[in-house]
Parts: C-alpha cells; sequence; structure tokens
C-alpha cells in the first residue's frame, strides 16, 4: 500500500507541475517556448515604434482609438500611417511595464496589463495552421489613476520621464 501511494504522489506531483507549466492553456497556448517569443518580439516592437513590424503581428481589421476617435483599421498600411496615433502614451506604458511572467490570460487571450493588448491564435481556413496574432489593442486615451496591478511601475517616475506625461 505504501508503494503504491508514494507511486500516486510522484505521478500526481508530475502532472500538478505539467499542468502549472502551461498557464495560458485556456488561451489555447500549449507552452511558454509557443507564446514568450512572440511576446518579447510585440514588446521590443511597440518600445521601439516600429509600426511596420506591429503591423505583420496584427489582425485586421480591427477597431481602434486613432487621435481619440474609435476608428476601423482597414489595412496595414493605415495602421501604419497612424501608428503614433494608436500607440499611445497608454499602450507605451503598459508595454514598458509588463514581463513575461505578469501576463494573463482567460478564454479570451493573453493579456498584459489591465487588457492594453491582447494576444490570440487565429488561422483562415479549418486546414491553415494556427497563428499567433495581436488580437486587439485597447488604447483608449485615458489613463485613470483607478487600481491597476502594475500601478507601481506605470504611474512611476521613470516611466513619466520616458512617455511625457506626470
Amino acid at each position: 500500500m505504501r508503494k503504491i501511494l508514494i507511486l500516486s504522489l510522484f505521478f500526481t506531483a508530475g502532472i500538478v507541475a505539467e499542468e502549472a507549466q502551461y498557464k495560458h492553456s485556456i488561451a489555447g497556448f500549449e507552452s511558454e517556448s509557443e507564446l514568450k517569443p512572440f511576446y518579447l518580439k510585440v514588446k521590443a516592437a511597440i518600445l521601439s515604434k516600429d509600426y511596420e513590424a506591429i503591423a505583420t503581428m496584427l489582425s485586421f481589421p480591427t477597431s481602434l482609438y486613432v487621435d481619440g476617435v474609435l476608428t476601423r483599421a482597414i489595412s496595414k498600411d493605415e495602421f501604419i500611417k497612424n501608428g503614433d496615433k494608436i500607440i499611445n502614451e497608454r499602450i507605451l506604458r503598459a508595454v514598458y511595464c509588463s514581463t513575461y511572467e505578469t501576463l494573463w490570460s482567460n478564454y479570451g487571450g493573453v493579456t498584459l496589463g489591465q487588457g492594453e493588448l491582447w494576444f490570440n491564435k487565429i488561422r483562415e481556413k479549418d486546414e491553415d495552421p494556427w497563428q499567433t496574432v495581436i488580437w486587439k489593442i485597447n488604447n483608449k486615451p485615458s489613463i485613470s489613476g483607478r487600481s491597476r496591478s502594475d500601478s507601481e511601475c506605470f504611474f512611476s517616475e521613470e516611466v513619466n520621464k520616458l512617455f511625457n506625461s506626470g
């Protein structure tokens, strides 16, 4: 009986450890190696304001704010043209303060900050492979003082100096 119990505990611990490894499985991601490189690529592109690179990772069409007005971005070219009006202070602060470890997920995808960016997997046809994309950019141009899990960084003097406000 003792051997069975120990063996059972060993397998249970292995299963729990394996499940913990895939914290974003609810959003359809199977491993860190599937999501982390994409997240790092997105972060680098946004912080360097590389709108062409961001556009290649973004799912179109998408609704977002351009100069404070909710707009439908029909093409990659339109996104690139309006990049400075879309990747606003709120997005820059949230991305700057994010880490892979602070990403969170639900059935709608994986997100950072207070939902400023959402990642998901899509495919055009059933036979196509899944592609990881930026599913949504929530760039409503408001930075409220409400509770944020990243508020220590988001409202810090360093971030205020980097991103102009404060």
